[in-house]
This record gives structure tokens, C-alpha cells and sequence, in this order.
């Protein structure tokens, strides 16, 4: 077949030092060949549907073999074992003893299994063109025994070796080119959509989408790692994305996953001294006891950050609900508290003022000759007069005091300890300030807005309850419709005794 010459050409080229890239789009290119003649063929594709997993089988024809097999084929499944549980290091040094004992020239059929399997192995290791030669060696021996299917699976894992050593766009032209063909019937499109992740890592919006698509598959058809990273990473983004509800769902599903993984761990090493023996097991006792280590940090931190993560909802939630608050006793336009603060401090400032002993004053004013600037000139034009009156009267008064806009175009001032006296001067002068600084001038004409003041202040024997501050407020309000009817722009006041 025309593939295999040109992959036993790729080989050499290894040995002559080719560029190493080179030789990846040198492959490449013929795989893409290679399916697209493949995918012409109505037959083959017809059969697409019936999918078996590469190292499954591959799992399969050795863990077959009666128990009474001989001991290099005990150390082959050994090798498979160590490759599920991820002891890649030790599954290599393995897989060599195998090799050079001879096994593999007696049992040719197993040579490209041999082969494939140190592919995988070195990709873990990061011997990213070792690897690459041992898939080579391996599609030489398994190419033409492969069904259509199987040499799609073989294809990706060969593609996850081009992701590995960050040949992107290598990778996504085989994948693009797969995906055409390959739909959520076949178990291999969970594979596709796995390398379509990791390929595209470092875009965060992308690969969550692949997250979530990866989610409607079989559980089946990824490995407990597979599933337990793959929720991880949509629990992580959620998080950032302060969707904690969905961040939370993530996490703990990432975490069933890293107990299967722990369980499933723990269940392999159990039988390892079946196919090793006990003392080959109790030499390399360590390194389980490493993993099984790393697996309960991994379970530890990962609580850690579902904890964090539920911590992050409470906190957000607690900071809305508190901006929700403050924002529900805000004026939007003036910036001022509104009357629903008002009401909520007015017991507060009573108390206060009883513990303290001192004296309590209301202010109240209406701008005069606002609903003329509304009427003619508009909402907007009377909403800029109101704003700034705002600012000034703000300004105007301390923190202990209570500014509020009470209505319309009304503002309500609770000055707290101030003196009946100094309450008048401080009114008066508002009152110039707001006459001086509110002058509006139209192409027609000038409008001096101007407020008229009313002022009542009890004194602190008279104070009992909060109904004494309704009081005072009243009384405040029957003075700025008094100081209206007197003529407009002036204060009055009274002291209740």
C-alpha cells in the first residue's frame, strides 16, 4: 500500500535528522489522504457506527489469555495496568524487559501493540519524537489488520501527540477534516471532542463549549481522569464567571469523578501482585503510595476550592443583597437618600437623641418656580435645576445629619444636636446659596429658582418617642407652605418647647 511506503520513508527521514515539523505535516498530509480516499467509500462508511476503543482491544487479546499464560505475557498486562493508572515510567521499563527478552519476534502479533503501546507511554513522557517514531513503527504493523473505524481512533491518538507538542494547526486540520464524518452516534466522537478541548485550552469560551458537549456523551466513553478534568474546568469557569449555582453542580461532579478515579486506582494496584509477584510489588510499593498520595492532595484541594467557590456565591450574594439595599434607599436622580431611609432611621435618630440629650430640627424646602422651568422647558431642564440644588444642599450639612429628598422637588433635612439659633443662620444661608447659584438662563429669559425654607426644631425635653419626630416634620412642612404663601424665597421657623 502506498501509505505504508511512504510512512517506512518517514522513518528513515527520522534517521537522517529530517526536521522534525516537517516530518509531522509529511504525516499528516498522508492521513488526510488516506481518509479521504477512505471516506469515499460508501461501504466503509456505512460501518462507521460499530466503534471499539484502540487500547481496549488491544486490552482485550492480551487479558484473554488464560491465567495459566506464561510470565512475559503476565508482564504485558502488567504494562496495562500501569498505563491505566497512569505509572507511565514504570510501564515503559516494563515494556523494554518485554522486548528484549524476545517476545515480541515469537509473537509477531503483538509487535504492533508493543509498538503503539510505548507511543502512548512517551507521549506521557513528553519523548514527543520517540513517540512519534513508535506510532509510525506501530501503523507499519496494525494498518492493514485496521478496520476503518479503528484507523480513525489510531489517527487521534496520533493527533493527541500533535496537540501535546503544540502543533495546533496540524491538529486542527485532522480534526476539522474528522469531524466531518464523525458524528454523536460514534463513540469516538467523545474522543474528537476531547482533543477539540485541549486543543483549544488557552481559549476559554471555546473550549467550555466543547466542555458542554463533552457532558451529553456516555460516561463510558472517557476515562474517570478524563471526566473528573473535564468538570474541574467547567467548575472553575463558572466560578470566574460568577455563576456559582452552575459552578457548584461542576465541582461536585468533578469530584464524584476523582473518587472513581481513587477507587479505580486502588482496585488496579490490588491485583498487580498477581501478574508481578510480591516482592517485584513490594520493591516498587513506593511509587503507588506517591500516586495515592497526589490523588488525596488532588481530593483535598479540589474541596478546597468548592468551598472557596461556595464561599465566593455567599459573599457575591451577601454584596448584591447589600448594594440592592443601599440601592433601594438611593434616589437615582438626586444621589440623596430617599424616604424609605428616612423612615427606617427615624427610630434610631429618636433613641439617639434621648441618650444624648440634645435638641432635634426638620428643614423643609420647594424650589419656587421649578414647575415653570418642567412646564416650558421640559422634565430634562427641571432635573438639571434639581441635581444641582441637591449638590449644594449636601454640601451644606454634616454626616451626622440626615438629607433626604422627600418628594417632587421637596428636600427634608434632620439636623441632629444643632441649636434653635444656629439653625436659622444655617437655613438662611442655604436659602441665599440656592437663590445665588440656580439662576437658569434661556434664550428668552431668566428664571431665578429660589427656595422657600420651613423650619421647626423641639426641644430636647419634648422629645418621648419617634412620633415626635413625625411631629417636627409636619410642623417643618406647614412652615414651607407658610413661607410660600408669604411671598416665596424666605425661611420660617418654630421652636417647639
Amino acid at each position: 500500500m502506498e501509505i505504508l511506503s511512504n510512512i517506512k520513508q518517514l522513518l528513515s527521514g527520522s534517521k537522517d535528522h529530517q526536521n522534525p515539523k516537517e516530518r509531522f505535516k509529511q504525516m499528516t498530509k498522508l492521513i488526510l489522504q488516506d481518509l479521504e480516499i477512505a471516506f469515499k467509500d460508501q461501504d466503509l462508511l456505512q460501518k462507521l457506527g460499530s466503534d471499539v476503543k484502540l487500547l481496549d482491544k488491544f486490552i482485550q487479546q492480551i487479558f484473554s489469555k488464560e491465567q495459566s499464560a506464561t510470565t512475559v505475557l503476565k508482564y504485558l498486562q502488567t504494562v496495562i495496568i500501569f498505563i491505566q493508572i497512569q505509572e507511565f515510567q514504570l510501564a515503559e521499563t516494563c515494556l523494554i524487559k518485554i522486548f528484549e527478552s524476545g517476545f515480541f519476534k515469537k509473537n509477531q502479533e503483538y509487535l504492533g501493540v508493543y509498538f503503539f503501546l510505548m507511543a502512548e507511554i512517551n507521549v506521557e513522557l513528553a519523548e514527543y519524537q520517540k513517540a512519534n517514531d513508535f506510532f509510525l513503527e506501530a501503523y507499519q504493523e496494525l494498518y492493514p489488520s485496521f478496520c476503518l473505524n479503528e484507523r480513525i481512533k489510531f489517527y487521534l491518538h496520533w493527533c493527541n501527540l500533535l496537540v501535546k507538542i503544540k502543533y495546533y494547526d496540524l491538529a486542527e486540520n485532522l480534526l476539522d477534516f474528522i469531524s466531518r464524518y464523525i458524528d454523536s452516534s460514534n463513540n469516538t466522537y467523545s474522543q474528537l471532542l476531547l482533543l477539540y478541548y485541549h486543543l483549544y485550552k488557552n481559549y476559554y469560551e471555546l473550549s467550555m463549549t466543547y466542555c458542554e458537549n463533552l457532558q451529553k456523551c456516555d460516561e463510558t466513553s472517557l476515562s474517570n481522569n478524563d471526566w473528573y478534568l473535564i468538570y474541574l474546568f467547567s467548575g472553575e469557569y463558572y466560578t470566574n464567571s460568577k455563576d456559582y449555582s452552575k459552578a457548584t453542580f461542576h465541582l461536585a461532579k468533578s469530584n464524584v469523578f476523582l473518587i472513581k478515579k481513587w477507587k479505580d486506582y486502588v482496585e488496579k494496584v490490588s491485583i498487580l501482585p498477581n501478574y508481578l509477584g510480591n516482592e517485584a510489588f513490594f520493591n516498587i510499593r513506593d511509587s503507588f503510595m506517591s500516586k495515592m498520595m497526589e490523588i488525596l492532595l488532588d481530593h483535598n484541594l479540589h474541596f478546597s476550592y468548592l468551598i472557596q467557590s461556595l464561599k465566593n456565591a455567599y459573599d457575591d450574594l451577601q454584596t448584591a443583597s447589600d448594594l440592592h439595599y443601599d440601592l433601594a434607599l438611593i434616589d437615582t436622580l438626586t444621589g440623596l437618600n430617599n424616604r424609605r431611609y428616612l423612615n427606617e432611621r427615624m427610630d434610631e435618630v429618636i433613641e439617639s437623641a434621648i441618650r444624648d440629650n440634645v435638641t432635634i430640627c426638620c428643614l423643609i424646602y420647594d424650589l419656587d418656580h421649578f414647575k415653570h422651568i418642567n412646564d416650558n422647558y421640559g422634565h430634562t431642564e427641571g432635573d438639571k435645576v434639581l441635581k444641582r440644588a441637591c449638590t449644594i444642599t449636601k454640601d451644606f450639612f454634616r454626616k451626622q445629619d440626615i438629607v433626604v429628598r422627600y418628594g417632587g422637588d421637596e428636600i427634608l433635612v434632620i439636623l441632629y444636636d444643632a441649636e434653635y439659633d444656629a439653625a436659622i443662620i444655617l437655613a438662611e444661608k442655604l436659602r441665599k446659596s440656592l437663590e445665588t447659584n440656580l439662576t437658569m438662563r434661556y434664550a428668552n429669559e431668566t428664571v431665578g429658582v429660589t427656595a422657600s425654607i420651613g423650619l421647626a426644631c423641639i426641644d430636647k425635653s419634648m422629645i418621648s418617642n419617634s412620633n415626635v419626630l413625625s411631629l417636627i416634620i409636619k410642623e417643618a412642612d406647614k412652615l414651607m407652605y407658610k413661607a410660600k404663601n408669604n411671598g416665596k424665597n424666605q425661611v420660617v421657623s418654630m421652636y417647639i418647647r
